[in-house]
């Protein structure tokens, strides 16, 4: 138990100070606030709360911060005014169960990291000559990362790869590569322009096919 809270009870004059541990009993709030109720296992009777708002780091109308903790996970409560019919959840806690994505072992405290439930993790890493940030998702099949020393920006993805824009996609860069292993189709609803400024080239290792009703070649 906390030592901020008399294990006599709670006090007479209904306020309590200080901070309490809990456990989120319930995070589905019927008026839709992102608030969640808690149980006190540190005082008398294991109470539990009335709906308790979440303090985020930014909140205001359609905007901020939005992660609600799960159910059994121990959260650090206040209470406004130390009125015990207002809790506010202020933090969440890492415990011997409950561990942390990140133990920070080598003693360097590089990493800034952010992981979900399932594992879907964003890394910010800050080691000397290697920063980078780094998008993964739970299962390493969706990989992005920004290599800030190298300058190289990388992606790789286990399955397809979708763009759509509604007008216009634009690639600018000095050399401009494009492979694949086995086809590259290329097609244009209406027309289809390939141009180089100096020398163009079309090579076949086998043939080359050009099919149309009129084909000009100057």
């Amino acid at each position: 138990m906390s030592k901020l809270v008399n294990r006599a009870g709670r006090p007479h004059s209904g306020q309590m100070p200080g901070l309490v541990e809990a456990i989120v009993t319930d995070n589905v709030d019927p008026e839709k606030l992102s608030r969640v109720k808690v149980r006190f296992p540190t005082l008398p009777e294991q109470p539990e709360s009335t709906w308790a708002r979440l303090n985020m780091p930014m909140a205001g109308r359609h905007r901020g911060w939005m992660t609600i903790p799960e159910i059994g996970d121990e959260v650090l409560v206040s209470f406004m005014h130390g009125d015990i019919n207002h809790a506010v959840v202020v933090g969440s806690l890492y415990n011997g169960v409950d561990l942390p994505p990140y133990a920070n072992e080598d003693g360097e405290n590089n990493l800034r990291v952010f992981q979900s439930r399932s594992g879907h993790r964003v890394t910010f890493d800050d080691t000397k000559d290697a920063e980078r940030i780094e998008l993964v998702t739970h299962n390493q099949e969706i990989r992005i990362i920004w290599d800030a020393v190298g300058k190289v920006l990388s992606v790789y993805c286990g399955g397809d790869i979708n763009i759509e824009a509604k007008e216009h996609i634009n690639v600018r860069t000095q050399t401009f590569s494009l492979s694949a292993s086995e086809e590259v189709n290329i097609e244009a609803g209406k027309a289809l322009v390939m141009q180089s400024g100096s020398v163009a080239g079309l090579l076949g290792g086998s043939q080359v096919h050009i099919q149309a009703p009129d084909v000009v070649i100057n």
